[in-house]
């Protein structure tokens, strides 16, 4: 499914703003818009382009016009949508040296000490764009600017040193996902001692290279069950869980739900969301 620009956002606007809760799935879509998802309360996990990312309060997603996704929640959660026409973003690259090189922002944004001033100028948006008081266009592109070089500030600071080691991290775990992932084979995958490796997981991960796989492992289980109907057993056996109690464990800890309740998802649109 596409969602158009037409259906979205109005033409003279060029900016559409939604602020929902939700609980449950969403159907698996792109847009001819770009997006900007951030979460106020709850978590969700987001699938763009076959990638799963985890968010939850202070946490931006960036999509871009033709990214496929779709998310699901664990349990209740609110989020901020701004969709506007990719122009806008073109304009902000355009207008700073700074940002001229950098194409694009990553999928996942955390503004760290800056979320409290993105949450009042998301706040300030929302306000100007259901009241629509005189100029209120050029103060919602204004403002959207400034959101966005916010974001290209955070989005692009770390090292390449540091994004090729994440990426490598990612890259392996999900090239070996049906295998059984020993830690000293990522830690050769990346070019570093055991020692080396798991210090610098733990900065860039802040879990456990143990604690992502199997949180990958379990979201990839998710997946397979909601979107290819596999059977549970199916699962265990692909992604090699071999003792049905310790999957159920690991299932419940990183999606919230049991096996069992996967059939109870329900499929969500943004239709059904509750406007706030």
């Amino acid at each position: 499914m596409i969602w158009t620009m037409n259906n979205t956002i109005d033409k003279k606007e060029m900016i559409g703003f939604s602020h929902h809760e939700l609980n449950g799935k969403q159907e698996l879509h792109s847009h001819e818009f770009m997006e900007v998802e951030y979460v106020l309360r709850g978590s969700i996990v987001q699938v763009i382009n076959d990638e799963i990312y985890e968010g939850k309060q202070g946490t931006f997603f960036v999509l871009y016009k033709e990214d496929n996704h779709f998310f699901y929640t664990n349990g209740l959660a609110e989020i901020i949508n701004v969709d506007f026409y990719p122009e806008l973003y073109n304009e902000v690259l355009a207008q700073s040296e700074a940002f001229s090189t950098r194409q694009k922002i990553g999928s996942v944004v955390d503004v760290g000490d800056d979320r409290e001033e993105m949450e009042r100028l998301l706040t300030f948006m929302e306000k100007e764009y259901r009241e629509k008081g005189d100029g209120y266009v050029y103060i919602l592109q204004n403002s959207l600017h400034i959101l966005l070089s916010i974001l290209l500030r955070h989005g692009v600071t770390a090292s390449q040193q540091d994004f090729t080691f994440e990426k490598s991290v990612q890259q392996y775990v999900k090239e070996h996902m049906c295998d059984l992932i020993n830690v000293d084979d990522i830690a050769a995958s990346c070019g570093l001692s055991r020692n080396a490796f798991f210090k610098k997981f733990k900065s860039k991960f802040g879990c456990t290279p143990l604690d992502y796989v199997n949180r990958q492992k379990m979201h990839t289980a998710l997946l397979m069950m909601t979107n290819e109907g596999k059977s549970v057993s199916y699962v265990m056996e692909k992604l090699n869980y071999y003792n049905k109690t310790h999957f159920y464990k690991l299932f419940l800890r990183y999606t919230g739900m049991y096996p069992s309740d996967v059939g109870k998802l329900k499929k969500v649109n943004m239709e059904s969301f509750e406007e706030k």
